[in-house]
């Protein structure tokens, strides 16, 4: 349903709730509206006790905000193309040796960490992805737009490795060492959740 999903975005990005947190208010309100078109007095009663429970989170999750991190496209990404595998990466001074036989052309890993979002190895040039935003809260979350071929167009049968890296500045990631970070596709879908220190 358009008007749930819509209703859940909205509710998500208030404050930087989770997915959880926003589900729950949205099962609140239908819970609350049942109880008001049935008139039953019990659950009028639990729904409040959950509105406070509710509440009480709400609060708690606005108090720790949602803080956009900076962040550069690195131009040439054809280097960062780790394998064949659709990939996401947080490549470090400490971690770039597992993934790269050489530090990729222009790295700077005393400045920066670069965060690698590969779709792997596709058959046509409408497969795309890119990194649209990243923010910091008690984790990094990598927000990722993963683009399918149109099928009203026709597109040349060329393998090619859809591949978008940026860099953020280690100052911009407090606290320093090891922090999670988490890979997520435009609709909140979990791609990848890994730790990096750096």
């Amino acid at each position: 349903n358009p008007e749930v999903v819509s209703s859940i975005n909205l509710v998500y990005s208030i404050c930087g709730l989770t997915q959880q947190n926003a589900l729950l208010l949205l099962w609140l309100r239908l819970v609350y509206n049942t109880a008001r078109l049935v008139g039953l007095t019990l659950m009028k009663r639990i729904s409040w006790l959950v509105i406070l429970l509710l509440v009480a989170g709400y609060m708690s999750s606005c108090g720790a905000v949602t803080k956009p991190v900076p962040f550069e496209v690195v131009p040439n990404a054809e280097p960062w193309v780790p394998s064949d595998e659709p990939t996401y990466l947080v490549v470090t001074g400490g971690n770039w040796s597992v993934y790269y036989s050489v530090p990729p052309e222009g790295s700077d890993f005393a400045t920066y960490i670069y965060l690698v979002a590969s779709l792997g190895l596709k058959p046509n040039p409408g497969y795309n992805i890119r990194i649209l935003d990243v923010r910091l809260q008690d984790k990094v979350t990598v927000t990722v737009e993963l683009r399918e071929p149109d099928p009203r167009r026709f597109y040349p049968q060329v393998m090619v490795h859809p591949v978008a890296v940026v860099r953020v500045a280690k100052a911009d990631l407090e606290p320093r060492g090891v922090l999670e970070f988490s890979f997520i596709d435009q609709k909140g879908i979990v791609l990848a959740t890994l730790k990096a220190d750096f």
